[in-house]
């Protein structure tokens, strides 16, 4: 899964009618890049239970033990690695 940041643009690129009115635009500061690349620091285990969510957003912590094959104890563990 890949998160992108869309660029604000600079003040040359505001409009002279916007200038006036006093409203610049976009919101500035925040996240700057291209992709999070979290991704690359979870195991095995919780890239395939967040396929899973990914796919299905409604599914349930049963669903995933069941596609896992894994109790329900451990998919909440790998959940709350996946929150923080």
């Amino acid at each position: 899964m890949t998160f992108s940041v869309k660029e604000v643009a600079d003040e040359s690129t505001i409009r002279d009618d916007d200038k006036e009115s006093g409203v610049t635009g976009g919101a500035m500061g925040g996240v700057t890049g291209g992709a999070i690349d979290a991704i690359d620091a979870l195991t095995k285990r919780q890239k395939e239970v967040l396929k899973l969510i990914a796919t299905n957003t409604t599914i349930t912590y049963t669903e995933i033990a069941e596609a896992l094959g894994i109790n329900e104890s451990p998919v909440g563990k790998h959940i709350n690695a996946l929150k923080k």
